[in-house]
């Protein structure tokens, strides 16, 4: 088959280009992208600096739940070496710039505060952090606290949903009461501080009512014999709770994954746990 040109209409005129156009849509984009860019580094660099008078606040992310530990210089008595330290409840005073260092002991979680709207991920094995200056908030005007969500928004296992917290904005007075009733709460011993800390630090996977979550109820559980995922069998005594608290994947009960996280408590506070598992029927 053969192509030959018809005539002069067939050749396509030769298209000339347009400085003026050309400047115009180069430079304008040009300008408004710069703008943004240095808007942007600007907010950034805002972001992510702390005031040099910040209260710093580790927070410690495992399944399934978050551990906040509080400056030694907000204790009361200074020659106690008193670890102040609270969990899933994070505690903060109104108008003071606040810094959190975040680190996680198991897996990758993030931390989301929808109302401060500062959102972080809590990574193995490095540090990272967030700062920000909290506030009550208009509707809790005229109290001398204010309660906001802290969710996890990373799939981090089985209890992901139930790993949510509360931050609680508070006025400086109330802030110093709060600091110095963990103080004293930090060598308390008995049935009523081994509540605080299963409310705190168990709840989202066990019970006392008798039905299963995650883990076994603790209703009843002292003096009762368990069977194991290995097929023997032990009395839960104080010594098979604390070795379940120290080392929770060495007797898992049978029916149950071994999904509990290792428990960062204290001889006083795993003796509290006791007694309170204790008082369960």
């Amino acid at each position: 088959i053969r192509y030959r040109r018809r005539g002069p209409d067939d050749k396509t005129s030769r298209v000339a280009h347009h400085s003026v156009l050309e400047v115009t849509w180069t430079i304008i984009p040009s300008i408004v992208f710069l703008g943004l860019y240095v808007w942007g580094t600007y907010d950034f660099v805002n972001l992510r600096s702390v005031p040099q008078n910040a209260m710093e606040v580790n927070v410690a992310g495992k399944q399934w739940n978050w551990t906040f530990t509080y400056p030694a210089d907000l204790r009361a008595d200074a020659e106690k070496p008193t670890v102040l330290k609270s969990s899933n409840i994070l505690y903060l005073e109104a108008g003071r710039p606040t810094k959190l260092v975040m680190e996680s002991s198991d897996v990758l979680h993030s931390f989301f505060v929808p109302a401060f709207r500062v959102k972080e991920d809590v990574v193995p094995g490095m540090y990272t952090y967030i700062s920000f200056t909290p506030l009550i908030g208009e509707s809790f005007e005229g109290k001398d606290e204010a309660r906001y969500a802290i969710y996890c928004t990373e799939y981090c296992g089985l209890d992901h949903s139930g790993m949510i917290g509360e931050a609680v904005v508070m006025t400086p007075n109330r802030f110093r009461e709060q600091m110095a009733s963990l103080e004293e709460a930090a060598g308390d011993i008995g049935p009523e501080r081994g509540q605080e800390i299963f409310q705190s630090n168990c709840i989202a996977c066990h019970t006392v009512d008798g039905s299963d979550k995650v883990g076994p109820t603790f209703a009843g559980l002292f003096g009762r014999t368990v069977e194991l995922t290995d097929g023997e069998s032990i009395v839960a005594d104080e010594n098979y709770i604390r070795q379940s608290i120290l080392d929770p994947t060495s007797q898992v009960v049978a029916g149950f994954p071994p999904a509990m996280p290792v428990q960062d408590l204290d001889d006083a506070q795993i003796q509290s746990v006791i007694m309170y598992i204790k008082t369960l029927e």
